[in-house]
């Protein structure tokens, strides 16, 4: 265990590094690597225990999802996708145009990660009711579509292909397959759960 100095040391340069994120003053990556670097150089963490920390698998995974993410913009994959749905927004009812969105939105978070998912789906959620609105007189709150993407991006959480855990399954030796299939479970669970209360308030 760390020492009560070392202790406090951690927590203060882990605390800089959120404060530095939160403020905007560092990216994630550059605050965050600067507190570990931090806590080697104040003999905090050993070198050997850093070096043994770093998880290879997670390093390439997420070099391999920047490839992904950029070739599905690149190749014009995403705008194929909009325009598969186009059609659908004009004939479903309102709740399931929601529920639609709500999974379009957690497909692209587990593909490409939360960010991109709600960036490319905020707008075309709201293309989206306006197309419904327009076809067949069936209106949906924006309020209800961009709180369905906000839910849906954070449903990558619960998948082993999200960067958080991916770090998650390495550490704790979960099957991967276990994982998965408890992790779709809870996905489905927290889904269900976003969408009744996106329709109950903001629809």
């Amino acid at each position: 265990p760390l020492a009560t100095r070392g202790r406090r040391t951690a927590v203060a340069l882990v605390g800089l590094a959120v404060l530095g994120v939160a403020t905007g003053l560092a990216a994630p990556p550059v605050a965050f690597g600067l507190a570990a670097l931090g806590m080697v150089l104040g003999g905090v963490l050993a070198p050997a225990a850093a070096y043994g920390a770093i998880n290879l698998r997670v390093a390439v995974f997420l070099g391999a999802m920047l490839g992904v993410g950029g070739a599905l913009e690149d190749t014009g994959a995403l705008a194929g996708l909009v325009a598969a749905v186009e059609p659908v927004a004009a004939i479903v009812p309102g709740p399931v145009l929601v529920g639609l969105v709500l999974a379009m939105a957690g497909g692209l978070a587990n593909a490409l990660n939360n960010a991109a998912a709600a960036v490319v789906m905020a707008p075309l959620a709201l293309r989206l009711g306006e197309l419904a609105a327009t076809a067949g007189g069936v209106g949906v709150a924006d309020d209800a579509l961009l709180m369905a993407v906000a839910a849906g991006s954070g449903l990558a959480l619960a998948l082993p292909t999200h960067q958080a855990t991916l770090m998650s399954l390495g550490h704790t030796g979960f099957d991967v397959t276990v994982f998965a299939r408890r992790g779709l479970g809870l996905a489905l669970l927290a889904g269900l759960a976003a969408l009744v209360a996106i329709l109950v308030v903001w629809a």
